[in-house]
């Protein structure tokens, strides 16, 4: 018996496993609003990984709670994890919306905000300043971003030195940025506009929103 229950949680880890890998790397990409499909994608991952597992086990004459069976769990799932699921993916993603293109259709994505805003920042040492107006253009706050969460909704900043903008001041200096360098975003849940500018680590002063 144990070694049966042993079995199924050396098969089925991989598929969880390869779920997260996934996650992370933005190739999979699933919000609080996707919880069955979540279950389902990592069931399919599971029963995906475990069928190519067991038949090179099968192959080799192995079994899984072997040594030499361990080594393959192990290897197949490095293997599909970090090559063949994004492969695929993202393959099958790029043929998707060429088709879509091709064809006039709209091209979706559930690709949250927030990782578009974080996939602009500056790869090497760069960071990103966020300024937060109301609707009524009054100044809430402003930092340099340091963590995001999905869940409670919430940005954690690091201070920049800001006490209070004039909205059309700043305005005015973000405007004249190239695109490349900053977004902004509107929250109509909390009547918020976020402001977001891209800097690079070495530029030693880069506030457009500073008073200087």
């Amino acid at each position: 018996m144990g070694e049966t229950v042993f079995a199924i949680i050396a098969l089925g880890l991989p598929g969880f496993f390869t779920y997260v890998v996934l996650v992370k790397r933005n190739i999979l990409i699933y919000t609080k609003d996707h919880a069955d499909e979540k279950v389902m994608l990592i069931g399919l991952l599971s029963l995906t990984n475990i069928a190519v597992i067991l038949l090179i086990l099968e192959s080799f004459n192995l079994e899984v709670m072997s040594i030499a069976g361990f080594l393959i769990i192990v290897g197949i799932t490095l293997l599909l994890t970090f090559w063949f699921y994004p492969f695929v993916i993202r393959n099958g993603r790029r043929m998707l919306d060429e088709h879509l293109e091709k064809n006039g259709e709209k091209i979706r994505s559930n690709i949250p905000f927030m990782d578009r805003i974080h996939d602009g920042k500056p790869a090497v040492g760069g960071y990103i300043q966020c300024i937060f107006f109301d609707f009524n253009h009054t100044f809430v706050e402003s930092g340099y971003l340091k963590y995001y969460s999905y869940s409670e909704n919430g940005f954690i900043l690091y201070p920049d030195g800001q006490s209070n903008l004039d909205y059309d001041k700043f305005k005015k200096r973000f405007e004249a940025l190239d695109p490349s360098e900053a977004s902004q975003m509107m929250d109509f849940d909390k009547e918020m506009i976020i402001y977001f500018i891209y800097y690079p680590n070495s530029n030693p002063d880069p506030l457009p929103a500073s008073h200087h």
